[in-house]
């Protein structure tokens, strides 16, 4: 080996390290991975003083609400944003994009107001059980929905065209004008004040986010490239892929305030599912600045195929880094930052973060999936996963508390994992697409 052989796999690596550093900038991942992150954070003090300022009753309100919206959303609209996220992201050109844009708003409006009416009605009637905690804010909510859900079809159209410094600014802005409504009226006002300020802040970032569409809509109009039926036909599927998706993330907790009736104990593996998802903003930002290019490069097999293994294995680097970073730190870091009661959360945390590796190992299997318009597929791994997940939280948190939920977590993910794997290696060359 010469001399200079060393120096050339130095430049070598230095090379390939600015490269990704480039493509990395080219793409707005910096500045998502940034926006998440003061996004995580901005969620993690509202939280805190919304439970501070309103106490345990006040906080058990918000839950409930949350809780409706997420599944409101999920149902409103979710479903629909995939279907133009997927299909615009296949145009290259911004007319074609925007056709397809254009055919997908009022359908996605017109679902987030059925479901406002639809969630109004029901907490109107003896089929809601949850009075004691939201009263009568709850339809007052759900009359935002429709703005929270127009603001999700903007920022995914963002995504679509690949400006995620756009959208990483959108989401920032969102989410400061909703954390300092809710922060501002709950101080000022309590419960009710943290409806007010929540309303006026989703409308804020709704605004916004018309604002920046507006100024780059295409002058000229083209035909949409799909029909309506084609988009909403994927569309369908994708809600029932994003209800099972919630499932399989949220069953934990749900289920151990519902089977233990404990606050505390609720709070305590709360904490962990917080500091998991913080594990997981590189990976998602990733996976969100990708999704695009992954779409646009369905029609080639080895393409496809090598853009996948790229960027799974980046998707566990990133995930597999800060996972093990956060567990190192956490034994010191949760007792001495939350307080000594927390320190409980540290062994739940630590088997969440390996699930949060596996979750990475096919997330972007699962992504591929609906690149290619296999949706039904990924439905069907998400099912299966979220049903064993329920099962098994039933059945270990009565046992194990909220290691039980933990464990019971992981092994769904893991299942879930292996079942997109498959289905992409075995399964994909016999799928159809969802939309045909």
């Amino acid at each position: 080996m010469s001399p200079n052989d060393n120096a050339s796999g130095d430049g070598t690596i230095a090379v390939k390290v600015r490269g990704a550093a480039k493509r990395a900038s080219s793409i707005g991942l910096f500045d998502l991975s940034t926006s998440m992150g003061l996004v995580m954070v901005m969620g993690f003090v509202q939280n805190l003083v919304l439970a501070r300022v309103l106490g345990s009753e006040g906080f058990g309100h918000i839950s409930i609400v949350n809780a409706t919206m997420g599944f409101g959303q999920l149902f409103g609209a979710m479903g629909m944003t995939v279907a133009v996220l997927r299909h615009a992201s296949a145009q290259d050109d911004n007319e074609r994009a925007w056709a397809v844009y254009r055919i997908g708003l009022p359908l996605i409006l017109a679902a987030s107001l059925a479901v406002s009416l639809l969630i109004v009605s029901i907490t109107y009637s003896p089929l809601w059980v949850f009075d004691r905690l939201a009263g009568d804010w709850m339809p007052l909510m759900a009359l935002g929905l429709p703005a929270s859900v127009l603001f999700l079809l903007n920022t995914k159209y963002l995504q679509s065209r690949e400006r995620m410094r756009e959208k990483a600014v959108l989401e920032f802005l969102n989410r400061a004008a909703v954390f300092l409504g809710a922060v501002a009226g709950a101080v000022l006002y309590g419960f009710e004040g943290f409806v007010y300020g929540s309303l006026a802040g989703l409308v804020v970032g709704m605004m916004n986010s018309v604002i920046r569409l507006q100024a780059i809509r295409p002058e000229r109009r083209v035909a949409s490239p799909v029909s309506r039926g084609e988009l909403m036909n994927f569309g369908v599927w994708s809600v029932f892929t994003g209800v099972m998706g919630y499932v399989l993330t949220a069953a934990d907790v749900f289920c151990i305030s519902a089977l233990t009736q404990d606050a505390q104990l609720t709070g305590i593996y709360g904490l962990a599912v917080v500091l998991q998802r913080v594990a997981r903003i590189p990976a998602v930002a990733y996976a969100d600045a990708t999704f695009p290019s992954l779409v646009r490069s369905a029609d080639s097999s080895m393409f496809f195929a090598a853009t996948v293994r790229r960027m799974r294995r980046n998707m566990l680097l990133l995930a597999g880094g800060t996972s093990l970073a956060i567990a190192l730190a956490a034994p010191v870091f949760v007792p001495l930052t939350f307080g000594a009661d927390y320190e409980p959360s540290v062994a739940p945390l630590l088997l969440l973060l390996i699930g949060q590796v596996a979750w990475a190992s096919g997330a972007i299997h699962g992504r591929s999936l609906v690149a290619k318009g296999f949706v039904r597929a990924n439905f069907s791994a998400s099912a299966v996963a979220a049903a064993i997940n329920i099962g098994a939280n039933l059945t270990l948190i009565p046992k194990y508390g909220i290691i039980g939920a933990a464990i019971a977590t992981v092994i769904s993910q893991v299942l879930w994992a292996v079942c997109v794997v498959l289905i992409c290696r075995v399964a994909e060359p016999r799928l159809e697409p969802s939309e045909v």
